[in-house]
């Protein structure tokens, strides 16, 4: 269940649970009110009901007193100790009007209402009467007098009660009235407070336990545990929370590697830079040492020593240069001047080029067709006129860094490579084939690493700086290429390495 949807069901209870609890109190209280009040003072149809309490046990004390006629009996002690107690006047009087007995202490104001009520307070005659049909009761300054007609033992009687308690405003009643309305309002708050704290630990337990595996996470996490992920399959507002942990977690952990990857060809860039200048330095240093101490004793060994020199510098001043373009290719500095280039005849100029360089060391082929059959029948004409957009130096550059690769590690006296050119899915891929030894499946990814040279088995005399194939791989990847390499298979031409290029057709 969402979190939104327990929202709105602790909502709809907080108004229902009170509003429930109220409408039981209110019919308890209406029924308090029925028993109390509207029974005991406000049904006509119950007048005996109608008199307080006090008014009721003297009626019960003077009908016992006419039941048992007995004067010293306890009804009419107790009744006569009680009126004289509490300044009640208590009077019954006989069906013709004459007085049968009183007790308690009669007033001028008793008098005066007695006077005034005479024939309200006449005893009724007719013995068939109900008892209770003629009863009364009224207050009057202060003063209260109840009337009630008795019949015992086939005679009527009046009992005529005066006192000073006011019978709407009976005492009992008064508490009853006190401590219901204390309990109505203690009910509605407990109501809410049971209700408020049900609702409460029903939405807090939902958000906590989600909010707890977080915590537990972004610690894992903080202790360098990056591998930590979090399990949570619930389907509310945490869910999506949780995923994005689980990938930044991922990120977190792609950006350790890369940071740890970085670091390494930091330091093997290091290594690489001291090693490859320290083997030309070391030669110029031995080369001016021969000169000056006179070891080139002839014209023909000291021109042989400078050209030596030049040599090496020439090669520091190239490997310097490739390091720099390097190091702004990284940092996406490097001035490139993009252009439409025709592919295939670029790759017949560069081709050109090399056999005009290296003569009988290197034999180049080249073959322009299309790698799958997505082109229709279009002929090798229309495939030579396929362009790419790309900076022409640095697309001889990035060829040319393969081939010399391929003459540097082929290990035989003659490098065969062929240079493949064909279209697929909207990209050349332009491959450069060659019949060396091939390299160690486990070191193909790293071929584009900066400084990175495989074993002896590629590199058997000399080495190179280890910085062409990262350039190229760094050019592909500014314009939307890629670039790989992997061994021939048995379906290749010749059995070396592959590498190739795949960019973009314009």
């Amino acid at each position: 269940m969402t979190i939104k949807r327990r929202l709105f069901i602790s909502n709809i209870v907080m108004i229902l649970v009170p509003a429930a609890v109220a409408a039981l109190i209110a019919l308890g209280a209406a029924f308090a009110f029925w028993r109390v009040v509207y029974v005991q003072y406000m049904d006509e149809s119950l007048e005996d009901r109608r008199l307080p309490l006090v008014y009721k046990m003297i009626s019960k004390q003077v009908e016992s007193y006419l039941e048992s006629g007995n004067s010293q009996g306890k009804a009419f002690v107790s009744l006569s100790d009680f009126a004289e107690s509490h300044g009640i006047f208590v009077k019954v009087n006989r069906a013709d009007g004459g007085l049968l007995f009183f007790v308690g202490n009669e007033t001028e104001e008793f008098r005066q209402i007695e006077n005034s009520f005479s024939e309200l307070l006449a005893v009724s005659s007719d013995s068939n009467a109900k008892t209770g049909s003629e009863s009364f009761s009224m207050n009057i300054n202060g003063i209260s007098f109840v009337k009630k007609p008795l019949f015992v033992r086939g005679e009527n009687y009046s009992l005529l009660i005066f006192g000073t308690f006011d019978w709407h405003e009976d005492k009992d009643n008064e508490a009853v009235f006190k401590i219901l309305l204390a309990g109505i309002v203690l009910l509605v708050f407990a109501a809410v407070f049971a209700t408020n704290s049900f609702l409460t630990r029903f939405i807090v337990k939902k958000v906590q336990s989600p909010l707890e595996i977080l915590e537990d996470g972004v610690k894992n996490i903080s202790d360098g545990n990056l591998s930590y992920r979090i399990d949570y399959s619930a389907d509310d507002e945490f869910l999506p929370i949780c995923s994005a942990f689980n990938s930044m977690a991922s990120r977190l952990a792609e950006l350790s590697e890369a940071q740890k990857k970085d670091e390494k060809n930091r330091r093997e860039l290091i290594a690489g830079i001291s090693h490859d200048l320290r083997t030309p330095l070391t030669s110029i240093k031995a080369y001016v040492e021969g000169l000056r101490d006179g070891v080139a004793d002839t014209d023909e060994k000291r021109a042989k020593y400078m050209a030596t020199i030049l040599s090496k510098t020439n090669e520091i001043i190239t490997m310097t240069e490739r390091l720099f373009m390097f190091s702004k290719l990284d940092l996406d500095e490097y001035p490139f001047s993009a252009e439409k280039l025709n592919v295939a005849a670029e790759i017949k100029n560069i081709a050109q080029s090399f056999l005009d360089d290296y003569g009988e060391k290197l034999s180049i082929k080249t073959d322009f067709s299309d790698v799958e059959n997505d082109c229709g029948n279009e002929s090798e004409t229309k495939i030579e006129k396929a362009e790419i957009v790309f900076d022409k130096i640095q697309f001889r550059n990035a060829l040319a860094n393969i081939v010399e690769n391929s003459l540097k590690y082929c290990g035989k006296e003659k490098c065969v490579v062929k240079i493949s050119f064909g279209r697929r899915g909207g990209f050349a891929e332009i491959s450069v084939l060659d019949n060396g030894p091939g390299v160690p499946d486990g070191a193909l990814e790293k071929l584009f690493n900066v400084f990175y040279r495989t074993d002896s088995s590629r590199s058997p005399r000399k080495k190179g700086s280890g910085l062409g194939l990262a350039i190229t791989a760094k050019v592909c990847q500014h314009f939307g290429g890629t670039i790989f390499a992997e061994n021939a298979t048995e379906k290749d031409e010749l059995p070396g390495l592959k590498i190739t290029m795949r960019l973009p057709l314009a």
